[in-house]
Order: C-alpha cells, then structure tokens, then sequence
C-alpha cells in the first residue's frame, strides 16, 4: 500500500501500473480513500489529471480516457480499480498521437501467459482472419517496430514509428498484476501475416 497525490488530495494505492510511452502514462491505479476524498480524485483523474507517486508524475492518457470499478470496504472507506476505457473517446482538441489508439492488456494472478493474453487480445480486435499457429512468428515481428516500418514502406504506407506491444511497470501490486499496451493496427497485422506466408513461415 502506497500514497499517492491527485490534485493535492493523498489517498492511498495497492496498485499502480504505468507504461513508457512518450511519457510515464498511468494504465491502473487502484484508489482506496474516504467517500469524501474518492469523491473529489475521481472527477480530477475523468478531467485528465495527473497523478504523483513517490515525487514522480504519472501523466494521464487524458480527459474522459479511464473508468473505474467502485467497491465499499467498511467504516465508509471507499476502493475503486481505475482503468483505461475500453471505448476510444475522440477528444475536441487535437488528439494525443502517443495515447490515441492504444489497447490494453491487463491481468491479475493468472496462469495465462503473457503471449496468450496478447494473441487473444490481437485476435478479437482484428477483422484479419489469424490462426493460433501463427502466435509465435507473428508476435516475435510485432515486436520489432523497426521491421514492421520496413514492410509498410515496402507496401506504400506510412512509418508508424513506435513499438506495438509496450510492456506495463507495477511499482505497486508488481507480484500480482502485469500488463502491456498494444498499439498494432490491421495493416501491422495484415502486413505481417502477408509476408510471412509469402517466406512460408507460417502456413495455413
């Protein structure tokens, strides 16, 4: 259990995960406080306020970009798991382009490997037909952002020029929840799928 600071107001954490992305952005924080204070972070974390942890600043994915999961312990203490919102929400003013399509994988005390989470995950976000087969040779390009670029080029289209699957840092709760962030978009994973059945390493 830590403390970390939301607009001045300390409540206390049991989870906080935060991945590198252009900055330290925060993924899952789970707030555990008195009505009075929950009421008062919640409204700051929705308007995208950043949090401070250790003297460090966890920077927000933005307005409108997190919903929470609320739960009651007793003596009015409040707890609630805050989380990226799984619907992409279009801001008025000019998108962030580190944060704007990111997708989220995130688990607690789970014998599911990693690698399965993340394919399952790509699988039922793509309308690209995928064979579990292919997990392995498809996962390992996906994560060389550089030989993807290269491939997307070679087909005519633009450089993305940032990592697909960026892995999650827990400096709070990190021996029970682990986490990545995904930023792979069809043409990534059909440019991939392509290629690779062009070499033949990986069949139908």
């Amino acid at each position: 259990m830590e403390t970390i600071k939301i607009e001045g107001q300390e409540v206390f954490s049991n989870v906080i995960g935060y991945a590198d992305l252009d900055l330290r952005r925060l993924m899952v924080c789970g707030i555990i406080a008195r009505r009075s204070a929950m009421d008062y972070v919640l409204p700051n974390l929705h308007a995208g306020n950043n949090i401070l942890f250790n003297d460090r600043i966890l920077y927000s994915l933005g307005a409108k970009r997190y919903v929470g999961k609320k739960g009651s312990l007793s003596d009015g203490v409040q707890c609630v798991l805050v989380i990226p919102n799984p619907v992409r929400v279009e801001n008025s003013d000019e998108e962030d382009k580190a944060v704007a399509q990111i997708k989220t994988v995130i688990w607690h005390h789970s014998e599911t490997t990693q690698t399965q989470r993340i394919w399952s995950a790509l699988m039922h976000n793509t309308p690209i037909p995928l064979r579990n087969s292919w997990q392995e040779p498809i996962l390992e390009v996906l994560g060389n952002a550089a030989q993807i670029d290269q491939w997307r080029s070679q087909q005519g289209l633009t450089e993305r020029h940032i990592e697909r699957i960026t892995p999650m840092h827990f400096p709070v709760g990190g021996d029970e929840w682990s986490g990545v962030v995904l930023r792979v978009d069809d043409d990534d994973i059909a440019i991939t799928a392509q290629t690779l059945l062009r070499r033949g390493k990986i069949t139908f």
